[in-house]
């Protein structure tokens, strides 16, 4: 386990379950606008970031490298925070809101949502959308990513599960399989 401030986080992905990724005890996102990160053993917290200006729907902590976190708002933007710095350090605007966020396997890309229901990957060092997936009928409400690194699974209104291949030269359907009859409500 690394530590910073008191928060730990796993050193290695598969440390903990693939499905803790997106609900991470540690990083909340707030209807107040805000994303908070809290020491958990000690019921404290540590942080408060407050730039976006409408609720966060959705934030990811990253798994490799410096501890960074992605938040996704209704304001239609994606922020980029490092936890060591003050203020995000990077900012990836959409025309919609943001519903869904998520980082690669290597933390070099974030996936974002919005209601579009358009699947964006957004390259960090260049900060620009390198590669867009589509196939919901409506909205996505979740994202997963696979244990790998090489699948993504969302969850959206349109009751249905799809797991997308995400590697560089995947065939060009990137949807590998659609799971129907999904109530919202459960978390993926």
């Amino acid at each position: 386990m690394q530590e910073l401030h008191g928060l730990k986080r796993p050193q290695e992905r598969n440390s903990r379950s693939p499905m803790d990724n997106r609900r991470d005890p540690d990083n909340i996102g707030e209807p107040d606008k805000t994303l908070r990160v809290w020491h958990v053993e000690v019921g404290k917290q540590i942080k408060k970031m407050a730039e976006h200006s409408s609720f966060v729907n959705s934030c990811c902590p990253s798994w490799r490298g410096p501890p960074l976190v992605v938040s996704g708002s209704d304001d239609g933007t994606a922020k980029l925070w490092d936890l060591r710095q003050h203020g995000a350090i990077q900012t990836f605007p959409d025309k919609y809101q943001i519903t869904a966020i998520g980082f690669s396997d290597a933390s070099d890309k974030i996936h974002t949502d919005g209601i579009d229901n358009e699947i964006k990957v957004w390259d960090l060092r260049r900060n620009k959308v390198t590669m867009t997936l589509q196939g919901h009928q409506d909205m996505i409400m979740e994202m997963q990513l696979s244990p790998d690194g090489s699948y993504l699974l969302t969850s959206g209104m349109d009751c249905t599960l799809r797991i997308l291949d995400i590697r560089p030269y995947a065939p060009q359907n990137r949807c590998v399989k659609i799971l129907d009859g999904v109530y919202l409500g459960y978390d993926i």
